[in-house]
């Protein structure tokens, strides 16, 4: 390949490999592998090799042929004439035309390779900041466009050194358009001369970055005067300070850390998945907050990458955080015993995929700001604890994944989320277990439905205790245990009617579940009813006084020989019967939906007729609720009946 000697020459011919490395760079075609890898390169020998091993079928990938020799040319005649031209003056670096080049060596800090993140999405030059005064010297602040260097420049000609400490460097990487301090990846100074400047930097920061120092171009020349951040050096188990985090390898494990959140200046906080340390390949498997450390900025938390497990803690002293989301696919997820606790201003918590959560005990306690809990539709197991959710007082939805297998809500889990208005389980669901209280005092929640597929269910002490609003509870026609506890209904005031599905074989109703309850309608089967109605007679001193009436339903049919329906020509209709001296029951849309499904009905439409009979076999009205009165007629005598029939 022909290179002119002339600058604007050299980018002529060089057109098609710098087109290359754009493309690359926007499709991400080169790992953060490959950064760290160049980082080790020292001669060209190794350059060499490199561009064989890592670029070149890159390039080819993407339909691009170049040679060895015309790769290597081509970074050794960028990287030269970069030299000559050395850093410019105040703004700090490479001026747009020679950076237009685009070289790996130009994308890695000139050559040094040294800066982790590199960017080609602007060629406008560092973006420039505010003035700070500082010590009587007016500093402005900018970041390189090329790479995450912050560069400070004064007003000063004479000076000839800068002391830098952690808060001044903090006003500087966000002044200059850093989204987190954690980005700068070496820093330089100038004065009004253009003179560089040394920097001289307090403790906290000399942990972070080397002393300032002559910054090789690896082949060529150097690029002066910089202060380069250390790479994160992982030994033992000891904690290593990092801008965002101290990393803790584990110990018995090569290729595990834990992290923990070692900055309280955050306002946006993204986890990776992976940390690397000199090419080396780290699974991040915990996130918790240096002690401490308190986040009172932190606005934003995300998990990016994939994680095989991980587990969430000690995010509690959050007291602006708004949103969390995990991005990629987690494996198992653990959210740690009091977590997010006390979070106030926590609205959203998203998980786009997981197989395996656990919310241990008072993970969001307390957050009564938190609207939303979504999780993936992958999740085959699920754990909430006790506590879990308690005085989530806001919490109006929490949306369950349709894939879940096996789940167990633990006391108190919900306990005071008074806006949480339904809570349906999903149909796939097939073992289920619930905590005593559980849903204590939600006195929103109006609809309770159980999944299709379980088989044995049980309504644990106090469990809807003080839900107010709870109307309807629903459940499968598969359920063939069902135990119901003592309180378990105690202060629902709106729940009258409570339905047994006519798969139930096994009922325990426990007195004081009965008794303290507001339930004025028991409905069973015939079969059950006539099992267990003596134990609930006996046992229930509501049942004795009269005060809950048991019903039974059936599908009238023609030719049968009950002399309540004998000669009734089947068109639709639904019987009710009760064992109590009542001149009346009461009929709900959700009871019609229900009894007519029990009683055999393929479809509630398919109901035309409606009537029922009390303990002393005499027909008695049946009562519409409004939300039946536009389907149905009241009750009046037809042909000896008295029915509610379908308006057609």
């Amino acid at each position: 390949m022909h290179i002119n000697k002339d600058l604007e020459g050299l980018i002529m011919s060089t057109k098609s490999i710098k087109d290359f490395y754009n493309a690359a760079m926007e499709q991400e075609k080169f790992s953060p592998e490959f950064w760290y890898e160049l980082r080790k390169i020292s001669t060209e020998k190794g350059l060499k090799s490199f561009i064989e091993e890592k670029v070149q079928p890159v390039a080819k990938e993407m339909g691009y042929n170049f040679s060895t020799e015309e790769l290597l040319s081509y970074e050794e005649k960028v990287a030269k004439e970069i030299t000559e031209r050395q850093l410019e003056a105040v703004s700090g670096g490479v001026n747009v035309k020679n950076l237009a080049l685009g070289g790996i060596i130009s994308l890695m800090a000139l050559g040094a390779g040294i800066i982790g993140t590199t960017s080609f999405t602007s060629a406008a030059g560092p973006e420039s900041g505010s003035s700070i005064t500082i010590r009587n010297n007016s500093i402005q602040a900018a970041k390189s466009w090329y790479g995450n260097w912050l560069y400070l420049t004064t007003d000063s000609d004479s000076l000839d050194g800068l002391h830098l400490d952690y808060s001044d460097f903090l006003k500087f990487s966000k002044t200059a358009g850093f989204k987190n301090a954690s980005e700068v990846q070496a820093i330089q100074a100038r004065n009004a001369n253009g003179d560089m400047l040394k920097i001289k930097l307090d403790q906290s920061l000399k942990k972070l970055y080397e002393d300032s120092k002559s910054v090789p171009g690896k082949f060529w020349g150097t690029w002066g005067i910089a202060n380069i951040k250390k790479a994160n050096d992982i030994k033992g188990n000891k904690s290593i300070k990092n801008m965002n985090f101290e990393i803790e390898k584990v110990s018995g494990n090569s290729n595990e850390v834990k992290l923990l959140i070692a900055n309280e200046d955050l306002e946006d906080l993204t986890v990776p998945s992976k940390m690397y340390d000199n090419g080396k390949e780290f699974k991040v498997i915990s996130i918790g907050v240096k002690s401490g450390i308190k986040l009172t900025n932190l606005k934003n938390l995300n998990f990016d990458g994939d994680f095989d497990e991980l587990t969430v803690s000690g995010l509690s002293k959050s007291e602006k955080l708004e949103g969390v989301t995990f991005t990629g696919n987690v494996k198992k997820l653990t959210i740690s015993n009091s977590a997010f606790i006390g979070c106030k201003k926590l609205k959203n918590f998203t998980i786009q995929k997981t197989t395996n959560l656990k919310i241990l005990g008072s993970a969001f306690a307390g957050c009564i700001s938190l609207e939303n809990f979504k999780m993936s539709n992958n999740i085959q197991e699920l754990e909430i604890g006790d506590y879990a959710f308690s005085d989530c007082r806001n919490l109006k939805t929490f949306e369950m994944a349709d894939n879940i297998k096996n789940l167990k809500i633990y006391p108190y889990a919900f306990k005071n989320c008074e806006n949480l208005e339904s809570f349906k389980i999903p149909d796939n669901v097939k073992n289920l277990e619930f905590g005593v209280y559980a849903f204590m005092n939600c006195k929103g929640l109006v609809t309770f439905i159980t999944p299709a597929n379980i088989t044995t269910l049980t309504i644990a002490e106090g469990m809807f205790e003080s839900c107010q609003m709870l109307k309807n509870i629903t459940f499968s026609n598969n359920i063939k245990t069902l135990k119901i506890y003592d309180y378990a209904f105690s202060k629902c005031e709106q729940l009258k009617t409570l339905a047994i599905p006519n798969s139930v074989e096994n009922l325990t109703f426990n007195k004081a579940a009965l008794d303290t309850s507001s339930i004025q309608e028991l409905y069973l089967n015939k079969d059950l009813r006539n099992k267990v109605y003596e134990e609930i007679e006996t046992m229930s001193d509501r049942v004795k006084n009269k005060q809950v009436t048991i019903i039974t339903m059936k599908k009238a049919r023609r030719g049968k020989s009950d002399p309540a329906i004998s000669g009734k020509v089947d068109r639709g209709h639904l019987f009710l019967h009760t064992n109590q001296a009542v001149n009346q029951i009461t009929l709900n849309k959700t009871m019609l939906e229900y009894y007519a499904k029990e009683a055999g009905f393929e479809d509630v439409s398919k109901v035309i007729e409606v009537s029922a009979m009390n303990g002393n076999n005499k027909l008695i009205e049946v009562k519409l609720a409004d939300d039946l009165k536009k389907e149905f007629s009241e009750s009046k005598v037809k042909s000896g009946w008295i029915e509610a029939i379908r308006k057609l």
